[in-house]
Formats: C-alpha cells, sequence, structure tokens
C-alpha cells in the first residue's frame, strides 16, 4: 500500500487527550486505473497520477496493486505426473516425478489422496510464494518430507486462492503444455487502485467519468496535445414491443424533477461473465448477479444510482399493469426494505409506490423486499432518477441506510444523465442477460435543468488567486471544465456550469473550479513573509489564559475532552430537564442528537459513560465549552455561556500493589481548584455551601459574592442514570467570570522579600460543628492586625466522647511577619490574644 501524505484532515472524537489525536478522515471511494483508462489515456505512473488527483482536489490516501488472484499465480506452472508411488516412509502420502517443462523432472511429495500418475496438474515451484483462499503467505521450499527431497508443490484449489477446496489437487484438462503459466489457464485481472478522499462538495466527482473529465481538463491545460476525454456514443434503445409500458405518475416534483424508466422482458439471471466480475471486486463491490452487477457498473461508471424492479411482483394484483407513483406516504406506514428489516417511514420519506400506493421503494435509498431482482425474475423495470439531494440525505440518516445509491444522490447527481446511462444499461442487459425490450424510455421530466449562467470577472480571479494569470489562459481552462465560456466583454465572461457540477453556483465556485485546474502548487509563494509574532489582542490573551489552564491541569495528571455540542434529548429529560429549557435543531446527519446541550455537565457526563463501558474507571477529565438554553427574559431566545469543566472519578494514582488505593474526592478537587485560582491571580475569594439538585453537596467560590465556580460530590441519582459506577467530583467554572477578573486585575507589583524571618503560630479552637470555615476565614481576614500575614486550617478532629456531641476542633496555623523587625514575643502574644477574642465573639470559639 502506498500512502499519500496529505496537507489539511479533520479532527473528529468523543474524548481527545491533548498531543494524542485521533484523526478520521472523511469517506473513501476507490478509483480503478483501468477504468479510468476507458476514458481517457494516462501515461503517468500511479504515483505521478496520485499526485495529480490531489492537486485536482482529490485527495490521494494511497494506491495498491490489485490482482483477481493474489498473488497472480506468480512462479505456478502447469505439469505432467510422469510417476506416482507411495511414499516409503508414509502411508498417506505419495512421491511423485513431475514434468514442468525444463528437462528435468521434479521430485515432488505430495498428500492429495487424488494424486495419481498421468495427470496434468499445477506446480508451484521453489521460491515462489503462494496465497491461500484464507489470506495465508507459503513459501515454497527444496526441503525433506520424511526423509525424501521435495522440489515443489501439487497444488489444491485453496493453496491458490482459487477455491476453498482443500479436498484434493486440482486436475487439468490433457491438452495443456507442460510448462504454461498458470495465469494462462485461470487469467488474473490486474489493476491499480486508489483510495480517493471525496470531499461532500464534488457532486462531479462520484465516478469514473467524472474524475476522468477532471483528468482531461488538467491534462488539456498542463499537456498540450494530450488526446483528451474520449466520449462513447449512446446505444440505440428500439423496442422490440411496448406490451410492457409502465406509466409514472410523479406527485412530488421537488423531491424527485426526473424520473426515467424503461421494461426488459425475457431475462435471465444469472452469474456476471468474469471480467465484469473482476472489474467490479477490484473496487471492493461484491458481485450478486448479472442485472445488479450491470447496475454497479452504471453507478460507478457514470455516478447516476439505478434501481431494477421484478415487474411481476410490483403490484398487489398480479393482473394489473404495474403503475409508479413517486409520493411521499403518512407516517407511520410499514415497509419491509430488502434486507428484511420492517420500517416505519417518515412523512417525509420520498417514495416509489404501485398504483395503489403501496411502497415498494424507498427513493434514492434502498429497494423493498418484495419487487426485488431474484433468480427467478423474468420481466424488470429499470429505473434510471433524479432525486432532491438534501431529501435523500435526511431518509438515509433518518433509517440509518448508508447506501451506494444514497451517497451519490444525497451529493446531487446530474439530472442530464439518467436517460443515457439507462440506455448504456439497458444495452448491456440484452447482451448478458437476453430478453427484449419491451417499452420505450418513460421520461417524466417537467422542469428541465439546464446549465447555470455565471458571471466572471477576469481581474476578481486574478484577485483571488493571488497571481497574475492572463485572460487566454483563464479562457483555456472555462473550455477545459466544459463551461462554454462567452466571448469576453468589459473585462468578464459569462460561463455556463454543467449540470454535474451541483456545488458550483457562485463566482467563486468557479474560480475555485479554475484554480483547481491551474494547480495550486503553481501559485507562487511570496518571496517575503512577514509575521507579527506579538499578538495584543484579547482574543489572543485568552486563548493564552486557556493554554496556560490546560497545560497545568495536565501536568497535574487530568486529560483534555472535546465533547461534542449536540446531545440526546432523551437523555436529558431523563436526567431532570424540562424540554422548555432545550434549544432543539433539526440534525438532518443524526437525528438521535436533536438539541444543543443545555449545560456542560451532562455532555461530560456522557464521556465519562463511553470510558467506564470501555473499562476506563480511573479518569481525570476536564474541557473548555460552551453551553446553550432558551430564556424569556430577553428579546433573542436563545443563550449560550463558557464554561471550564472538571470531573474526578475513581483512584488518584496507577493502582500498586504496595499501594493502598486512595479514592479521588471533595478535598483532592478543592486542592486543584485552589491551585488554579492562584494561577488566575485569584487571591480574594470565600467558600460558601450551597443547595444543588445535581450535588449531593456542593461549595460555591466566591468574589466580591459573585460566583467564580462550583464544586462537589455530583448526585447518586444523577450519576446512575447515566449508568456511572463510581462517585463523580465535579467542578464548574464561569469562564467568562474568570476571565472578566483577568481583565480587570491590576497589574501586579514586584514586592521585595522580607529580610527577617516570619513567625508561625498554631491555634487550635473548639467550635460547633455548624460554625463553617468559610466564617472563621472572614472573621480571620477582617482582624486589623499589621503582622498578620496568611492563615490556613491543617486538622479537624471529631469526637463525640472527648470534645462533646455537635462539636469539631480546628487547628489553624497563622503566619506573623514584620518587614522591618524581627517579632517579639509580647507582639506575638497580643496579636494572639485579639485573634482569640475575635473569634469568641463571632463564632463562640473556645481555645483548647
Amino acid at each position: 500500500m502506498h500512502i499519500i501524505p496529505h496537507s489539511s484532515f479533520e479532527i473528529f472524537g468523543r474524548f481527545v487527550i491533548r498531543n494524542s489525536l485521533l484523526l478520521i478522515f472523511a469517506p473513501s471511494m476507490n478509483i480503478s486505473l483501468n477504468w479510468l483508462k476507458e476514458f481517457i489515456t494516462i501515461d503517468q505512473s500511479p504515483t505521478e497520477l496520485a499526485e495529480t488527483l490531489t492537486n485536482l482536489g482529490l485527495a490521494v490516501d494511497g494506491y495498491q496493486s490489485y490482482e483477481s488472484i493474489p498473488g497472480g499465480l506468480s512462479g505456478v506452472v502447469v505439469g505432467k505426473i510422469i510417476e506416482c508411488i507411495k511414499h516409503p516412509n508414509a502411508d498417506r502420502l505419495h512421491l511423485t516425478k513431475v514434468d514442468i517443462g525444463t528437462g528435468t523432472l521434479l521430485q515432488i511429495v505430495c498428500g492429495a489422496p487424488n494424486v495419481a500418475s498421468g495427470q496434468s496438474v499445477l506446480v508451484a515451484t521453489t521460491g515462489s510464494i503462494l496465497h491461500t483462499s484464507k489470506g495465508e503467505k507459503l513459501e515454497i521450499k527444496k526441503g525433506k518430507i520424511r526423509g525424501e527431497v521435495s522440489e515443489g508443490m501439487i497444488c489444491a484449489g485453496d493453496e491458490l486462492s482459487l477455491s476453498d477446496d482443500h479436498s484434493g489437487i486440482i486436475i487439468l484438462p490433457d491438452h495443456l503444455a507442460v510448462g504454461t503459466p498458470a495465469s494462462d489457464v485461470y487469467p488474473v485481472y490486474k489493476d491499480t487502485i486508489f483510495e480517493v478522499d471525496l470531499t461532500p462538495n464534488r457532486s462531479d466527482a462520484t465516478s469514473h467519468m467524472g474524475v476522468a473529465k477532471d483528468l482531461a481538463a488538467y491534462y488539456a491545460i498542463h499537456s498540450p496535445g494530450h488526446t483528451g476525454f474520449k466520449k462513447s456514443v449512446e446505444p440505440e434503445i428500439i423496442p422490440q414491443n411496448i406490451d410492457h409500458t409502465i406509466s409514472v405518475l410523479v406527485e412530488d416534483s421537488i423531491g424527485c424533477p426526473r424520473y426515467s424508466g424503461i421494461s426488459i422482458s425475457g431475462v435471465t439471471i444469472k452469474e456476471s461473465p468474469d471480467a465484469l466480475k473482476a472489474k467490479l471486486k477490484a473496487i471492493g463491490v461484491r458481485p450478486i448477479n448479472n442485472v445488479v452487477d450491470i447496475t454497479n457498473y452504471i453507478l460507478h461508471t457514470y455516478g447516476q444510482p439505478l434501481h431494477a424492479f421484478d415487474m411481476d411482483h410490483m403490484e398487489n394484483d398480479p393482473s394489473t399493469k404495474p403503475v409508479i407513483r413517486v409520493k411521499r406516504l403518512p407516517s407511520g406506514t410499514k415497509f419491509v426494505t430488502l434486507d428484511g428489516i420492517e420500517r416505519s417511514l417518515h412523512q417525509d420519506d420520498l417514495m416509489i409506490c404501485n398504483s395503489t400506493s403501496t411502497p415498494i421503494c424507498i427513493a434514492g435509498v434502498f429497494g423493498g423486499l418484495h419487487s426485488g431482482i431474484s433468480d427467478q425474475t423474468q420481466n424488470i423495470f429499470l429505473e434510471s432518477a433524479h432525486f432532491n439531494a438534501s431529501s435523500i440525505r435526511r431518509t438515509s440518516m433518518r433509517h440509518v441506510l448508508r447506501t451506494d445509491a444514497a451517497t451519490r444522490f444525497e451529493k446531487g447527481t446530474d439530472p442530464n444523465v439518467t436517460v443515457k446511462a439507462l440506455k448504456v444499461a439497458t444495452a448491456m442487459i440484452k447482451e448478458l442477460a437476453g430478453g427484449h425490450i419491451s417499452s420505450d424510455i418513460v421520461d417524466a421530466y417537467s422542469n428541465e435543468v439546464n446549465p447555470a449562467s455565471i458571471s466572471i470577472l477576469f481581474n476578481t480571479v486574478r484577485s483571488v488567486i493571488g497571481q497574475d494569470i492572463n485572460d487566454d489562459h483563464i479562457i483555456n481552462i472555462l473550455n477545459a471544465l466544459e463551461m462554454q465560456p462567452s466571448k469576453p466583454s468589459d473585462g468578464s465572461v459569462i460561463v455556463k456550469v454543467p449540470t454535474n457540477k451541483a456545488d458550483v453556483k457562485r463566482e467563486i465556485d468557479v474560480i475555485e473550479e479554475i484554480l483547481r485546474i491551474h494547480g495550486f502548487n503553481n501559485v507562487p509563494m511570496p518571496s517575503k513573509m512577514e509575521v507579527s509574532f506579538v499578538n495584543s489582542s484579547e482574543a489572543s490573551i485568552k486563548q493564552q489564559l486557556i493554554e496556560e489552564t490546560s497545560a497545568l491541569l495536565c501536568n497535574l495528571g487530568f486529560n483534555e475532552m472535546m465533547g461534542l455540542s449536540l446531545m440526546e434529548s432523551r437523555v436529558l429529560t431523563a436526567s431532570g430537564y424540562t424540554s422548555d429549557r432545550l434549544v432543539y435543531i433539526n440534525n438532518t446527519s443524526n437525528v438521535h442528537l436533536d438539541v444543543m446541550r443545555p449545560d456542560i455537565l451532562r455532555s461530560g457526563l456522557s464521556t465519562l459513560q463511553y470510558n467506564q463501558n470501555r473499562q476506563q474507571t480511573d479518569l481525570k477529565l476536564f474541557e473548555f465549552g460552551k453551553s446553550y438554553h432558551t430564556k424569556q427574559e430577553d428579546q433573542w431566545p436563545f443563550e449560550e455561556k463558557d464554561y471550564l469543566s472538571m470531573y474526578v472519578s475513581g483512584s488518584i494514582a496507577e493502582h500498586h500493589w504496595q499501594l493502598k488505593e486512595t479514592k479521588q474526592g471533595f478535598f483532592y478537587l478543592k486542592g486543584i481548584l485552589v491551585q488554579l485560582l492562584e494561577k488566575w491571580g485569584i487571591t480574594e475569594f470565600a467558600f460558601k455551601e450551597i443547595q444543588d439538585a445535581d450535588f449531593e453537596f456542593v461549595h460555591q467560590v466566591e468574589v466580591k459574592s459573585n460566583a467564580v465556580l462550583q464544586f462537589g460530590k455530583l448526585a447518586d441519582s444523577l450519576t446512575k442514570s447515566f449508568d456511572l459506577r463510581t462517585d463523580v467530583y465535579f467542578a464548574r467554572v464561569d469562564w467568562n467570570y474568570v476571565w472578566t477578573l483577568q481583565k480587570n486585575k491590576k497589574s501586579e507589583k514586584i514586592t521585595v522579600p522580607g529580610k527577617y524571618p516570619g513567625v508561625r503560630r498554631d491555634l487550635a479552637i473548639l467550635v460547633d460543628k455548624s460554625v463553617s470555615w468559610d466564617l472563621i476565614s472572614s472573621v480571620l481576614k477582617d482582624i486589623k492586625i499589621p503582622d498578620l500575614k496568611s492563615f490556613d486550617l491543617f486538622d479537624i478532629f471529631e469526637d463525640k466522647d472527648r470534645i462533646g456531641k455537635d462539636k469539631k476542633s480546628l487547628a489553624i496555623s497563622i503566619i506573623f511577619e514584620n518587614p522591618s523587625q524581627t517579632l517579639k514575643e509580647s507582639d506575638l502574644e497580643k496579636s494572639m490574644g485579639i485573634i482569640q477574642a475575635k473569634l469568641s465573639e463571632k463564632t463562640g470559639a473556645i481555645q483548647r
């Protein structure tokens, strides 16, 4: 596999660790080199072609050689068994002499029960590498088996990936000459397959013909004299009779702008020829039968999905003449699809129905069980339609049916290729399945889609591309793209955009097409680039604060996660949210994620659930994100807020037999938050115990009576609603308020460390259990003692027998320091007396 480096990519994922990102690229498409050569002459090597496709905006992830028989039967030849005797040292083995045309007979030990003298067989010679049907590789070496020399191997079907049969060796017809390469007996289809990342806007490149046209345009500009795109002639379709003409009634022309079809009678459903099967297998498509394989061939050739109906099973009453009705059905209508699953239809699902409006196919997505092609099918109706892209995408995602047809329709197919694709398919079916055409082509096309006319200013093209491209070069590119540029006038030209380019609707879109063919790599880099590394904008400073905070948390053992901003409403309502507070969205990509997350907590719990389900229980996660909810008091009905959230669950450190398992808890999280507050320069704050239904117990940090953050242990009822098996401690930081404090923070002054040592005094007091540390802290802060530098709580003791019921003992460390002198014992005693008196007055504290 040859890997092509990419210059850009997208990042997705439920939870991402910093510096260890999971990369998931766009859906890929397999492109066959042989298939491309049917439309265009290609002289480039696979590596050069991969680079050209990538420069055209068709990013090639890599390419690989393909062989219909793995290994290509290299080293395997036809041999003739001249002699076959019983192995002298093994009852189940035979000793053979085999002629492979080299003039010397090979001695080969063979264990097959059907080996015999005179047979023509396939012989793997010494040094060859066999690829088995199980995916194994076997290197053939000269050696001894039970004491007898063996100079090769007589092969069974599974040893060459020709079949799964290992019951005996393959016996060939006698007329084959010895020494004939096995690849002459079993032709090997060889190809080079390119894996192309197809972006959503490239509706024109969903087929080999579309890719070939892109290459033809590129070669026309960069390889003058190239033969160009090979246009094929549409086959002439003449009906033998019109006995099976089907009426088509398009009742929803917006959902189905064009519907074409034709009837073919007397077909024989059977296996496709090897050539067609090999071509489909090369790009990863499983052959089914001749008719279905032809529809897949057309899909990958022209990008036009086809669908074949069994005409004899379209109607409820077999005697009724078949009718096609394209319409929408009431919500809840039941329909069984080809996979045997009964589905409940949505009112917006576009359906193909019969004369009685009974559904027989989900339009553009998936066929019905009872009208599909089977081995007994004799009469078919072949559909070639153009459906509304957004309608097909919504239906496909709603029913989780990501078929090849749906992926083409949702990008936007070419409405003007339906009949051509139908004609080519009809001619192929006649050739490979027999039968005769039994109707004219039905073509319901009420509002014809014509190429869009767009005016292009040459100066705008040059300005956007950033290069002085002359007018003639632009005109040549437009001609190569089949955009039929008009005669230039007043520095502009009018182009007609081909209908296969559904995304090209504006001048800027056409300029992008011009740039693709001109070549991104042909736009020169300026000789001098000026970059300012100093960015003092508010946004950059705010981002710097985020980066510094993230770095600190990562150093403390946390991992950063990136949660989705979308959630399932059912999860939220089950955990206590009312629907009137949720911001609902119309999510066509995933109908289950139908609301914006109203708080950062519940999306985080979903991530914890995701990880716990994968045996990751010791978690320390943080996230910077937004919450969204409705509000009533303002003209604008929605509100979003920025938060930093932190989640702690499980053990602090990795499990070790020598260490006692330590669970993370309230005080661990509190310590982390204190470090963050110091990091943000927030020194004047108070802890306050509050009530919150999401928490079992929760504290709030306030600055000047304004809440900065809340933290505590989440309520069991909440965590259990997410099937979490461990306690969860959670912190929610109002990031907008933190940023406001940062902006308003005065410049810090650098102070010289004191010359004289500080003195620590410890104070033990006895208070009621109801007295909080916040109250004691506020009392100490209000005491006007110049030498009091800091204080901290370092121990709590409770024992009803020793200190009394509903009492607790607090141990407080107090630091005194004077910048101009060493403190005297008398001064310290005086200060401690003031502190004890104030605490006694305000809190009822008694010194122990």
